[in-house]
């Protein structure tokens, strides 16, 4: 919860990050440097509050449904490269994780 004190000042009250919400963090980072850039770009934005269609909007006209599926297939990527797959993207293949993570649709 975020709120605005007397004087402006920005007060974040609630949940707050421990050692290991940090290290989760990093770890799906690196993850996400693996997903195909437009997608990574999409789960960025969405992560920052921006709606599909703004999504869209901001890169050269495209639909909400566009900028939906860039979202689904960055998520299904990032679950491909923690579970220890290799991204190909123009003949140049991208690190997979160790470990096995279940994928948020449960795939």
């Amino acid at each position: 919860l975020v709120g605005i004190q007397g004087g402006g000042a920005i007060t974040v009250m609630g949940w707050a990050p421990d050692k290991r919400d940090i290290g989760d963090w990093l770890r799906v980072r690196e993850w996400l440097r693996s997903v195909f850039w437009m997608e990574r770009t999409v789960i960025e934005m969405k992560s920052l509050d921006f709606s599909f269609r703004q999504i869209g909007e901001r890169e050269r006209g495209k639909s909400g449904e566009w900028a939906r599926q860039k979202y689904e297939k960055g998520i299904d990527q990032a679950w491909r490269v923690a579970n220890g797959e290799s991204l190909v993207q123009g003949g140049v293949a991208f690190a997979s994780a160790s470990e096995k993570v279940i994928h948020p649709r449960g795939k």
